[in-house]
């Protein structure tokens, strides 16, 4: 029985329909970061990677100011 996985390429498609011109948020990051675990096998995330990339995009978001603010 094949478990269904989502890739890493999946997990940022899926969040590219889902944001479109919006912010990344943390749980756009939070899916791409379980999405390369899954691909990689390790828990570990890489500096520079793409979960690593999504994090610090979702915490500088995070600390911006909207525009209905």
């Amino acid at each position: 029985v094949r478990e269904s996985a989502l890739t890493i390429g999946e997990a940022l498609e899926a969040t590219a329909h889902t944001v479109g011109d919006k912010p990344v948020e943390q749980s756009d990051a939070a899916a791409i970061q379980a999405a390369e675990v899954r691909a990689t096998g390790s828990n570990v995330i890489s500096p520079g990677g793409l979960a690593s990339m999504a994090q610090s995009a979702a915490a500088y978001n995070a600390d911006c100011p909207r525009e209905e603010e």
